[in-house]
């Protein structure tokens, strides 16, 4: 027998917070928009791990703020 889903009301301060962290792709008309959102939202994470793995604890942000500006 298949459990009964609760509301999400129910669920509490667990729901609430992911109805939060997918708010801004649901706003997303377009399946394919999100697609590359979501992807480009991945791929900036990679690169903030790669960078920290690279340069270990020392990251030097003022260097690439140099670079940016």
């Amino acid at each position: 027998m298949i459990p009964k889903a609760e509301p999400p009301e129910a669920l509490g301060s667990v729901s609430h917070l992911a109805r939060w962290a997918a708010e801004p792709y649901l706003a997303f008309k377009n399946d394919q928009l999100r697609l590359y959102a979501l992807i480009a939202r991945d791929l900036r994470k990679v690169a903030i791990v790669a960078l920290v793995l690279y340069f270990g604890k020392y990251v030097p942000w003022r260097a690439w703020l140099s670079l940016l500006s």
